[in-house]
């Protein structure tokens, strides 16, 4: 019975709570007493993204754009489908500066040297 629910539920504690007719409270207290049980319940999550991987796929080949935009800026970063923000006056001038992070003095003493002009 306890596989159905968690299978049903796709590992959704407060789903299989439900189902079970117990309180999440006493189903996390069973869950974290039963390592076989994380176990179980991290599978059925990952079955749970293969699935909407594969709706994803059918949406792509029905030419769906938010499908095809939305794979494109995840699994397409590497390959630059990535959105950048710019944060610009309208002369192109930076809005907010740069954020500079040195480690050593000797870093911030080179950083000061630019910024001041020498």
């Amino acid at each position: 019975m306890f596989r159905r629910i968690l299978e049903d539920s796709f590992g959704n504690v407060t789903l299989m709570a439900q189902r079970a007719g117990t309180s999440r409270e006493t189903l996390y207290n069973y869950i974290n007493s039963h390592p076989e049980t994380q176990e179980m319940i991290r599978k059925e999550r990952e079955r749970l993204v293969d699935l909407a991987e594969n709706k994803l796929g059918v949406l792509i080949n029905e030419k769906n754009p938010t499908a095809i935009i939305f794979t494109l800026k995840t699994l397409g970063k590497n390959r630059g489908y990535v959105e950048q923000v710019q944060i610009a006056n309208p002369d192109g001038t930076n809005l907010v500066p740069p954020k500079i992070v040195v480690k050593d003095q000797e870093g911030a003493d080179a950083v000061n040297a630019i910024l001041s002009g020498d």
